[in-house]
């Protein structure tokens, strides 16, 4: 769970949610109730990816940042095409 510097935006992930794969959900206090604005998944979502383990949200709201320690990355970070070759590098999502 997050909070921006003013309280208002909350963040509040899943890493268990859709199997395994994970989710964020970001919330604005609207007076004194909290409304869902959005939710957020990885773009190449697999089972065990841990997406929302962690997360940080700078204190002006405007960036996200979602932690995914189980994504499996790519031992050739040049070649532009995923290869998934190194299980649990993961990754960081920015919004």
């Amino acid at each position: 769970m997050a909070f921006d510097g003013n309280g208002k935006t909350l963040v509040v992930t899943a890493p268990g949610a859709n199997v395994t794969q994970g989710q964020a959900c970001l919330f604005e206090r609207v007076g004194n109730e909290w409304r869902q604005q959005g939710t957020f998944a990885a773009s190449n979502p697999d089972v065990g990816d841990q997406f929302g383990v962690s997360v940080a949200l700078s204190a002006d709201a405007h960036r996200l940042f979602i932690g995914a320690a189980g994504e499996a990355g790519d031992t050739n970070s040049t070649s532009g095409n995923p290869n998934n070759a190194a299980p649990a590098a993961g990754a960081v999502y920015v919004y």
